[in-house]
């Protein structure tokens, strides 16, 4: 799991507009460029942190933290993975090196070196810079005056060329293609824009929004692991109110797709992915250079085609050339993300997992603690017999299923274990009598349990209401049995139902589950303050 962490930066300028960076090195992200900045300590505020890490890292004590530049949220992994939150100020400084006295800090950090920046170079920085909109934002700055702060949400750190890149190599392609069938892949522009298909293996397609914006989808069915994820991913989760949202909902539902990028302000941004999400397919079938160009000229020349022409179509003007003989059809900018939006949610497994989120985020509504029963003593003891650990103790940890459940093989009430497997029948027998010593006719019957017998004490976890934290099932309906929780559900008084219970009226598999809960459970914490701190600092202070 990725852990949430907030930090704060500073752009420092020179008179010229020149801006400081770090080099770094990480082994997720690997080598880029940033701003001396990072981690929060408890308590601090992003500016007081944005002060400290700056005076850390360079020594210059005689700086403060102007202006909010912008806020954006990434990932990255030094020794733990992290999602991050950044606040990012504007300072005004001279030129200068760095003081002496920091650089072992730096090497903590894996700092490479520093250096300055114009705004030439870093217009044209070949390496990846933190966060890639960079020059757009510090283009933008008015003389003389504050910005106004932009957030720029979650940014991926592995990202498609621009779209004016894609664009000039696949119209090209697709105006060959139009002469002629061409002997590797299928390209095409229609109304919704431009579309590479490659032979089963998957799609990409390019559509252009009104303002220069793009967005980019698509799959590779070898290499798309979001598809059948537990939750559903949603791959529109945090997109910006410009997206054309309708027709981008529409397509969701009628085509299943691997991701979804948008271009707006010089940078690719995506929704937030789960950790177990480690492929997205995008770089499988959508090509960092123009291999596919090469590819296609190729197979050309082996099929017959003049070399020496197939040469001269190869070169990026021929390909421009190309290119502006095709139409470039855009959409028209939305105006915001539609309420009530729903993501598809078409396996059980996944329908499971969209209850168990919900459910996770419950608490348990106020009873009494059931009295000691005989039918606990009996499962005590029973655990003494067949399940003692090396310290003597015991532990057991069990769901309930409904005989009538679909997700019940087995036909008959019993439960499975946080792996999924049926407990036995002697055990079964005995948890279903302490169930049923334990119900009430008004509040209910427990869904979860764990038993826990030391050498001195007895303690009993149940679960009425939620999902709780100490049941480690991670997989759809090992974590939550819709039918099951249905059924328990409708025997309760209504005072007795817990709010996630609608959830189970409201035929998810086949209108889609609420966004809100299929998103990654990893979200960033709010911005901290000395009366709400920050959670501690992970690793080195970047």
């Amino acid at each position: 799991m990725r852990i949430p962490r907030q930090a704060a930066r500073v752009a420092v300028l020179d008179p010229d507009g020149a801006i400081f960076l770090f080099r770094y090195d990480n082994e997720e992200v690997g080598v880029h460029w940033a701003l001396p900045g990072g981690g929060l300590a408890p308590g601090e505020t992003p500016r007081e942190g944005a002060l400290r890490e700056l005076r850390e890292e360079t020594g210059w004590t005689d700086l403060e933290p102007g202006p909010l530049l912008c806020t954006w949220e990434h990932d990255f992994t030094t020794d733990v993975a992290v999602r991050q939150h950044e606040h990012i100020y504007l300072a005004h400084g001279p030129r200068r090196e760095v003081a002496d006295g920091v650089t072992a800090a730096h090497a903590e950090d894996k700092i490479l070196h520093g250096r300055w920046w114009t705004p030439a170079e870093l217009a044209a920085a070949t390496e990846p810079l933190w966060p890639p909109q960079l020059p757009a934002l510090l283009a933008a700055v008015p003389e003389g005056g504050g910005p106004a702060p932009v957030d720029l949400g979650f940014v991926p750190n592995a990202a498609p060329p621009p779209p004016e890149v894609l664009w000039s190599r696949g119209a090209a392609l697709a105006a060959w293609a139009a002469e002629g069938p061409l002997p590797v892949h299928n390209y095409r522009v229609d109304e919704a824009g431009l579309h590479s298909e490659d032979c089963g293996n998957g799609y990409w397609s390019l559509t252009w929004v009104e303002g220069g914006r793009a967005v980019l989808h698509g799959i590779d069915n070898d290499y798309s692991e979001g598809i059948g994820l537990t939750p559903p991913v949603d791959l529109l989760a945090g997109g910006p109110d410009w997206l054309p949202w309708e027709w981008l909902i529409a397509l969701i539902r009628n085509e299943v797709l691997g991701f979804v990028y948008w271009w707006a302000d010089g940078a690719w941004g995506r929704a937030p992915y789960p950790d177990d999400l480690r492929e997205d397919g995008l770089t499988a079938i959508v090509a960092a250079d123009d291999s596919e160009v090469r590819t296609v000229l190729d197979a050309l020349t082996e099929d017959g085609a003049d070399p020496e022409e197939m040469r001269r179509r190869g070169t990026a003007e021929a390909q421009a050339a190309a290119a502006r003989t095709v139409p470039r059809p855009q959409l028209p900018a939305g105006h915001g993300e539609p309420a009530g939006r729903r993501v598809p949610c078409d396996l059980p497994e996944q329908y499971a997992a969209v209850i168990a989120v919900a459910m996770r985020a419950a608490v348990e509504l106020p009873r009494t603690a059931p009295a000691e029963s005989p039918a606990l003593a009996r499962l005590v003891a029973w655990l003494h017999a067949n399940h003692p650990q090396a310290d003597g103790g015991c532990l057991l940890t069990a769901a309930f299923s409904d005989s009538a459940d679909s997700a019940n093989p087995y036909g008959a009430d019993g439960f499975h274990d946080e792996q999924g497997r049926r407990l036995g029948a002697e055990v079964s027998a005995l948890l279903g009598d302490l169930r049923q010593a334990d119900a009430d006719a008004s509040s209910g019957r427990w869904m979860y349990i764990r038993v826990r017998v030391t050498a001195d004490e007895v303690t009993v976890d149940r679960a009425h209401d939620h999902l709780p934290g100490w049941w480690g099932a991670r997989y759809g309906t090992h974590e939550a049995r819709p039918e099951t929780l249905a059924r328990e559900m409708a025997s309760r008084a209504p005072r007795w139902r817990p709010a996630w219970v609608g959830l189970l009226d409201e035929d998810i598999p086949a209108n889609g589950a609420p966004a809100a809960l299929c998103r990654p459970a990893t979200a960033p914490p709010p911005a901290p303050s000395p009366a709400a701190p920050a959670a501690p600092p992970c690793g080195p202070s970047r």
